[in-house]
């Protein structure tokens, strides 16, 4: 995902985020978040999951509600996100869900490790893999017949998740045996 489309995402999510936080305490339906941000429903949809994989919201009987924040170190809300995602990420790889594997690591990847110190060498081989990552992503999708072909596409961009989310597991548990440095 380029620098540009990556900036232009987060801030519909940032948007999005803001309009189930004002409604949070009734909640706002799906219809109105797209309404508010003149978007398509299925658009305010595809933000409100990834919200809610992000862990910012929640949906309740159709209407959807902000998290609220817990007072807590910051490197330790960073840290137990990423552990719950990544918990999350190797229940979906191991159950053979991998499309939801691969949406949690994309999100994962482009939302939460920002954080990590680039001098420290959990930092240093998690950017390696991220920059992997994305170059994987980039090659399936300029692949000849991925462009004519979504479903092509897709499943050459599972197979790059297939492949890296291993990886990232593996990282990620020497990131909870070694602690982070933020």
């Amino acid at each position: 995902m380029s620098d540009k489309r990556k900036q232009q995402l987060m801030e519909m999510l940032n948007k999005c985020y803001k309009i189930v936080k004002q409604s949070s305490a009734n909640g706002i339906s799906a219809i109105e978040v797209a309404d508010k941000l003149e978007a398509h429903r299925t658009t305010a949809h595809s933000y409100l999951n990834t919200l809610e994989l992000m862990g910012k919201v929640f949906n309740e009987h159709g209407l959807w509600k902000a998290v609220e924040s817990q007072r807590k170190p910051p490197t330790m809300d960073i840290f137990s996100g990423i552990k719950t995602e990544t918990d999350k990420i190797k229940e979906d790889y191991v159950r053979g869900d991998f499309v939801l594997a691969e949406r949690r690591l994309l999100i994962l990847v482009n939302t939460r490790l920002d954080f990590l110190s680039p001098q420290s060498d959990i930092g240093k081989e998690m950017r390696s893999l991220i920059a992997e990552y994305n170059q994987g992503i980039e090659k399936a999708r300029n692949h000849p017949y991925a462009r004519f072909d979504p479903n092509i596409r897709r499943r050459l961009l599972l197979s790059v998740a297939e492949n890296m989310i291993p990886k990232f597991l593996i990282v990620f548990a020497k990131m909870e045996k070694e602690g982070v440095e933020s």
